[in-house]
């Protein structure tokens, strides 16, 4: 009798052991930080899958290996694209491989002009979130300090290529409601002439120097050349319509490859908490 009550306690105190060790891993591994490791760990294992195929193999990137992606990454198509979107936009230079990788993604995942479209405004909101306005003022700038500049000038460079994309015609038809659904005037709170001036006339022409001389602190980015050619245009607005070439503009400013962002960020919030600005969101 007393050896069968030693064996009942004994295994009483297994189970409250296994039971009590089970919660505990069970909530470690539930914490935030234990979901963001392996959120960074799904999101670098979508940047690396993709970077097998785009540039060098773009022709062999086919629905099959977005389904692949999609199965192996639990991210559905458009979170594919968006997440690309994303790095592209911060790691990538700014040329005419990277928008030939976004127009075969696009076709890859078979997204509709309207997805492209929302992809391309929901990263433009949370540009705004991070970064605030554009500020294109020289009185306005003289407040700044040179990480405010530098912030700016980062604002400003983003803002750049999600207008050449947003204009992009193999990725949302101009003209269409589809393109009317990304409005980055009202998201940054931007005028016309704003528009204007930071968009980017071709992908050859390249005018950065003007742009970093406003911001002290902030060197030329690598992988950006300043090689002017002569190239196509659409015969008003002199803007390229080949979708060839490296990043430019009039009086705009480009970072070229920034700081690493999607490979580290969650997707609760793609963009650090710490580093958003306290502005309320504008509805574009």
């Amino acid at each position: 009798m007393p050896g069968r009550l030693l064996a009942l306690a004994g295994g009483a105190l297994l189970a409250i052991t296994v039971g009590v060790t089970a919660r505990r891993l069970h909530e470690k591994r539930n914490t935030a930080e234990a979901k963001r490791r392996r959120q960074i760990a799904r999101n670098k294992l979508l940047v690396t899958e993709l970077s097998k195929y785009l540039p060098e193999r773009r022709f062999k990137l086919k629905p099959g290996v977005v389904g692949s992606l999609r199965r192996n990454t639990g991210f559905n198509e458009f979170e594919i694209f968006r997440k690309y979107l994303w790095y592209l936009l911060r790691e990538r230079t700014f040329d005419a491989e990277a928008i030939e990788d976004l127009v075969a993604l696009k076709t890859a995942a078979e997204l509709s002009d309207d997805q492209v479209a929302d992809a391309l405004a929901e990263r433009a909101q949370r540009v705004y979130d991070k970064y605030g306005t554009l500020m294109l003022r020289e009185l306005e700038e003289e407040t700044l300090s040179a990480s405010g500049l530098e912030r700016k000038a980062t604002c400003k460079a983003l803002f750049q290529k999600l207008l050449y994309l947003s204009e992009c015609e193999r990725l949302v038809a101009q003209g269409s409601q589809a393109a009317g659904r990304i409005n980055l005037r009202v998201i940054f709170g931007a005028s016309e002439r704003d528009v204007n001036r930071l968009r980017i006339v071709s992908l050859y022409e390249v005018d950065l120097e003007a742009a970093f001389s406003q911001a002290p602190g902030v060197n030329s980015a690598a992988g950006v050349d300043a090689q002017p050619a002569d190239i196509p245009g659409d015969g008003t607005t002199g803007r390229d319509t080949t979708g060839g070439g490296r990043i430019g503009g009039r009086g705009g400013a480009s970072l070229g490859p920034l700081p690493p962002v999607v490979i580290s960020d969650d997707e609760a919030d793609e963009e650090p908490p710490h580093f958003q600005d306290d502005k309320p969101r504008r509805s574009a």
